[in-house]
């Protein structure tokens, strides 16, 4: 599959009530990316659109190391699509799934990252809130084990009416959760 004649799909990486996330190699870049679509049923409502983009917008202006940097936005005939950073390595739900008990080090290298991370979209003005930090939203690069913060769909503008919040009701606990799974 070609999107907008320019990002040829590798594999599917992640699916949500809010989009679909593939791996992705520009053709002419020859660079890897992910690449985040808006379903097509969700695409019929302008509101929904309209805040797929918001988000989009947000998270590009956004420039740290522990959050996903996204690199394009765009429609392609009807589907919307942003571009963003491709983090090769896993998330953290997947590693304590797969891995169990993590050393007290690497947790508190991890939650040092994603403090460092939320503390900086906190700093913007108007500051971004997350709202949705959790272990799926968190991929931890292989090889080096850099924390990068991901899916601002929940996130808030603070001093802002409105979220860029792309579901239809806040359904996140607010709570962070990276800790060691306990047996």
């Amino acid at each position: 599959m070609l999107i907008s004649q320019k990002y040829e799909v590798l594999a599917e990486i992640g699916r949500g009530g809010m989009g679909i996330v593939y791996k992705v190699r520009h053709t002419s870049l020859e660079t890897v990316s992910a690449l985040k679509i808006l379903p097509a049923h969700l695409a019929e409502n302008p509101e929904l659109v309209a805040r797929f983009h918001r988000e989009a917008r947000v998270m590009a202006q956004l420039h740290h190391p522990n959050i996903v940097r996204v690199i394009d936005v765009d429609k392609s005939e009807e589907l919307h699509y942003f571009v963003m950073e491709y983090v090769e390595g896993r998330s953290l739900d997947t590693i304590i799934a797969d891995d169990g008990h993590r050393p007290i080090r690497e947790v508190v290298d991890l939650a040092l990252q994603v403090a460092r991370g939320l503390a900086y979209a906190h700093e913007r003005r108007p500051a971004v809130i997350h709202r949705d930090i959790k272990p799926s939203n968190i991929l931890v690069e292989r090889g080096t084990g850099r924390a990068v913060v991901t899916d601002f769909g929940l996130a808030k503008l603070a001093g802002g009416a409105e979220s860029i919040q792309t579901e239809s009701a806040g359904s996140s606990s607010g709570r962070c959760a990276i800790a060691p799974r306990s047996s």
